[in-house]
């Protein structure tokens, strides 16, 4: 027996037989995270993937959504199977001066894209072999990934949403008195006049992600934010493409009140009292249009389209909330003014109760914004291209959203 005690052989696999399954579980463990490690990788690839292949295709939120969903499931982990589904994309604007989101359609300017395994998917991760060794799984895991349109604009972040096309005049982009314009987006001016871009006093001010023109600035004009640079590529018409929309049956205007249909109005054209504007193009023809203080007007998925030698004047303190179609052919426009409309000009009246969700478009006209808006609760628009663009008084304005009728300039970029 004493021999017995004293016998050293076999001491190790005696050791082995008592460490091995503690061994054994830390190994398992250590796989399985490595497994979570490298599934984890890939969603976020998944998501980062989607998230850019999707906003590319903006401003057509199905084929956004499509490529988001495809291309993330393409980079998914092996034997995931479906990752991202059409409900875990999402189609929003992003302030890039609040760094805040909020959901859109037809004007979204990101997209957002959740890559997931997990019980709802029916692809949760099983661990290989922790599960062996009582671990609470399978696991659950996702990824979000949100990319945006960068322009290349020089010192600048973010697609444009107003745009000077004037090609060589100076002052095509201005602010003066004690205006105050905010934009979640950039601005440019696409003249050749070193002054392209002005201000008049030392109260206004323009907030914007990026401010440019086509030339060196030759001097700073006071109260932009970030300050005047030149662009890093030419400015043109991102609209171009649109063609202007034809006449047919036209009536006279007259004095318009409660609810309208679509159609061709002519002549002058007063709004009085409350108007809903049914869905569709209204399409004004040698009109002149004015909405005056006592108006009230609403309606979604409307276009108005100003010919040539059509005039349009918002003053006073309108209520005017219109909203521009999701589809078709003029998709994202809510105010079109002609081409051929050269040296016209478009004169709206800012006030807290004006908004316009969508482009303001007038590639030959000076549109000039004045009113009484707050910092508080400023007029908000979606994006403006004009052959010049000025704020005066001591209005307030928002411009809140990229071009969501045209693809959106610029390069992809994830920013979270």
């Amino acid at each position: 027996m004493r021999r017995f005690w004293r016998n050293e052989e076999g001491g190790v696999t005696l050791l082995s037989g008592v460490t091995m399954p503690v061994m054994l579980g830390i190994g398992a463990f250590a796989v399985d995270l490595g497994v979570l490690r490298y599934n984890s990788m890939r969603l976020q690839i998944a998501a980062d993937a989607g998230a850019i292949a999707g906003v590319r295709q903006l401003p057509d939120t199905a084929k956004a959504i499509q490529a988001a969903v495809t291309v993330a499931n393409l980079n998914a982990p092996r034997n995931a199977g479906q990752v991202t589904l059409a409900s875990d994309v999402e189609l929003v604007v992003y302030d890039a001066a609040a760094k805040t989101y909020r959901a859109a359609g037809a004007t979204a300017n990101a997209v957002r894209v959740t890559a997931v395994r997990d019980a709802a998917h029916q692809n949760q991760v099983l661990g290989i072999f922790s599960r062996f060794a009582g671990s609470a799984g399978p696991f659950s895991l996702s990824a979000r990934s949100t990319a945006i349109m960068t322009s290349d604009e020089e010192g600048g972040a973010g697609s444009a949403c107003l745009y000077a096309l004037d090609p060589t005049n100076s002052d095509t982009l201005t602010i003066a008195g004690s205006t105050m314009v905010t934009l979640s987006c950039a601005a440019r001016a696409k003249s050749s006049s070193a002054a392209a871009i002005s201000s008049n006093g030392n109260a206004a001010q323009m907030t914007a992600t990026s401010i440019c023109q086509a030339t060196t600035p030759s001097l700073s004009p006071r109260g932009y934010s970030p300050a005047v640079s030149k662009c890093g590529s030419p400015t043109a018409d991102p609209l171009a493409a649109i063609a202007e929309p034809t006449p047919i049956n036209c009536k006279s205007g007259g004095t318009l009140s409660g609810t309208l249909t679509p159609g061709c109005y002519s002549g002058s054209t007063t709004f009085r009292g409350s108007v809903t504007l049914a869905a569709g193009t209204y399409y004004f023809q040698g009109a002149s249009i004015k909405i005056n203080s006592n108006a009230s007007i609403s309606g979604s998925g409307v276009t108005l389209f100003l010919d040539a030698d059509s005039s349009l004047t918002i003053n006073g303190t309108p209520s005017v909330s219109l909203t521009a179609p999701s589809s078709g052919s003029l998709k994202g426009i809510v105010l079109f003014q002609s081409r051929g409309a050269t040296g016209a000009s478009l004169s709206i009246s800012g006030n807290s109760s004006v908004f316009l969700d969508g482009v303001l478009y007038a590639p030959a006209t000076a549109v000039t914004f004045t009113g009484n808006g707050t910092t508080t609760n400023p007029a908000r628009y979606g994006s403006v291209i004009a052959s010049q663009v000025h704020f005066t008084g001591n209005s307030a304005f928002a411009f809140g959203s990229t071009l969501p009728s045209a693809p959106v300039n610029g390069r992809s970029a994830l920013i979270n």
